[in-house]
């Protein structure tokens, strides 16, 4: 395929491997100013199983080259929501963790991305729509319904996992902290979906009579708890 042909041509020098990122991210191509990386990364979702590993496979490739790490993760951080959303209900989401373990991973660009391209908010965005249609339908003040299936599938793990490897940069969480603005936008995000977990499983006396069936549904507000306690931690640390 083209993509294992370009993954091939980059190995042979490190030159080559910047001139096929640089055509990659080029705006002017395909007119409508956007780029090869920002139609391919809108399009992943729907490519064959295969076809998605070899194009994931280039993009990491390219990765090695520094410039384009930085340029691909404002445009991958821009299109974030889209992406995580697009595979709601689908548990293969294996090529976001393999961009994401390359972007967030790495402090330099973490911190451009908080600082310059609004990657804090756009992480709590996402996640609360993930949780959204998990309220329950009219409550106020909104509570999430401990017997959605979005918390037994585990549908927020990846922005979970995103915001984990943000925040585990200490100079990064210690920033968010500093400035007003991403301390607002971390605070206003993160204390809307803790208020919604406070009562989705509420608790009641016990019956004076014999209960048949007890629903084991109150084991995914301990997932939900598990899947974001860490980043809490972190929040509270910084």
């Amino acid at each position: 395929t083209n993509f294992e042909w370009l993954l091939s041509l980059g190995g042979f020098h490190d030159g080559l491997r910047k001139i096929i990122g640089q055509v990659f991210l080029d705006p002017t191509l395909l007119g409508e100013d956007r780029c090869a990386v920002e139609v391919l990364l809108r399009r992943s979702h729907l490519m064959e199983p295969s076809v998605r590993k070899l194009e994931t496979n280039l993009m990491v490739d390219l990765m090695l080259d520094l410039d384009f790490k930085h340029r691909f993760a404002q445009v991958f951080t821009r299109l974030y929501c889209e992406l995580v959303l697009a595979r709601a209900g689908n548990q293969d989401t294996n090529e976001l963790g393999d961009f994401t373990c390359q972007i967030f991973t790495r402090q330099d660009v973490t911190m451009e991305l908080v600082r310059e391209h609004n990657l804090v908010s756009n992480l709590l965005r996402c996640l609360w729509d993930l949780l959204r249609p998990a309220l329950v339908e009219g409550a106020e003040p909104p509570v999430f319904n401990h017997e959605s299936n979005i918390f037994k599938d585990h549908e927020i793990i990846q922005c979970s996992m995103d915001l984990l490897y943000v925040l585990d940069h200490a100079e990064v969480a210690r920033e968010i902290v500093r400035s007003p603005q991403l301390r607002g936008q971390l605070w206003q995000g993160w204390i809307r979906i803790l208020t919604a977990m406070q009562t989705m499983n509420a608790h009641k006396r016990r019956a004076d009579s014999h209960v048949e069936f007890t629903s084991l549904a109150w084991g995914n507000a301990l997932t939900l708890h598990t899947d974001l306690m860490s980043n809490t931690w972190l929040i509270l640390d910084a």
